[in-house]
């Protein structure tokens, strides 16, 4: 599968979506969106979109210095989820098909 036109806006509103995650001024991210313009008129559209989808990332990266945007997300939603652990755990041990219920839970 090659990336297509139709990619080009989503791996903008990717970028995006990470700017405002990361909480970036609005000066900020303005650069980082024309840097990306950029980077997209180079873009080689025989690669698959996976292998496209990390210019927004990389873009950011190398403009605001953040290594990873998504830090704090994923250590709250860590922390939710080793809360309800032993919770799940023992619905999990109590049922009577444990595979089944470690799936749906």
């Amino acid at each position: 599968m090659k990336t297509d036109l139709e990619c080009v806006p989503c791996i903008i509103k990717q970028t995006i979506n990470t700017l405002k995650i990361s909480g970036c001024s609005n000066k900020l991210s303005k650069k980082v969106v024309s840097e990306l313009l950029q980077k997209l008129e180079n873009i080689d559209y025989d690669l698959s979109p996976a292998a496209n989808s990390d210019i927004g990332y990389i873009v950011f990266r190398e403009v605001t210095g953040i290594k990873d945007p998504y830090y704090d997300l994923k250590r709250k939603y860590n922390r939710l989820a080793l809360d309800i652990y032993p919770k799940l755990e023992k619905v999990v041990d109590s049922a009577k098909d444990k595979l089944y219920m470690a799936a749906k839970a």
